[in-house]
């Protein structure tokens, strides 16, 4: 990830006030591992670049690393905490040691676990959403983008086939419309 690119994301979350505000939330959980990612990054993003209000986030995804608790409890637990700081707030806490798991009953596959945050984000089915920031203690924003901050600053939609089939992606694509939301995007057919 280059530094320019990580400079200007960092900058435009830290000019998003509900961001920010959202994590400020997350960071109170004390997780050693986590970041808030997907959706509700990319929209605050594209949203700047493009110079539109940024809409309300349709989810907010809490990943965190975590192999000791694989439960659904936990993670439970962590959006209920969430909530009650942020009620407003959509939250989607999803440990990512667990997302093997979640896969094989989703999917029947077996793949492989994960071994720290950042390779499950790179599992993410795009590289424009694989991207997470969370803070650290000096309240500056640090992110988190295996697949680099390429696609989502040049707002390209590119599937990650890593455990998607081309089949699943285009089910994705067709349900997600991301070009009526934003049609200055370009969407790809294939990794």
């Amino acid at each position: 990830m280059s530094e320019a690119h990580a400079h200007r994301v960092c900058a435009i979350l830290e000019a998003d006030t509900r961001f920010m505000g959202h994590l400020r939330g997350a960071r109170s959980l004390g997780l050693a591992s986590w970041c808030l990612g997907g959706g509700a990054l990319r929209a605050v993003v594209w949203s700047h670049i493009v110079g539109r209000p940024c809409p309300p986030p349709r989810d907010l995804d809490l990943a965190y690393f975590d192999p000791s608790d694989l439960t659904v409890a936990t993670e439970d637990t962590l959006e209920a905490m969430l909530s009650s700081k942020d009620p407003d707030a959509p939250w989607e806490a999803r440990n990512q040691a667990r997302m093997h798991l979640w896969h094989r009953e989703r999917t029947g596959e077996t793949v492989p676990a994960v071994t720290s945050l950042a390779d499950g984000l790179a599992v993410w089915p795009e590289a424009c959403t694989a991207v997470g920031a969370y803070l650290d203690d000096a309240d500056t924003v640090r992110l988190v983008a295996p697949l680099g901050l390429d696609d989502l600053l040049g707002m390209v939609v590119r599937p990650n086939l890593v455990r998607m089939s081309m089949a699943a992606w285009e089910e994705r694509a067709r349900k997600k419309r991301w070009l009526e939301r934003w049609p200055e995007v370009t969407v790809l057919a294939g990794g």
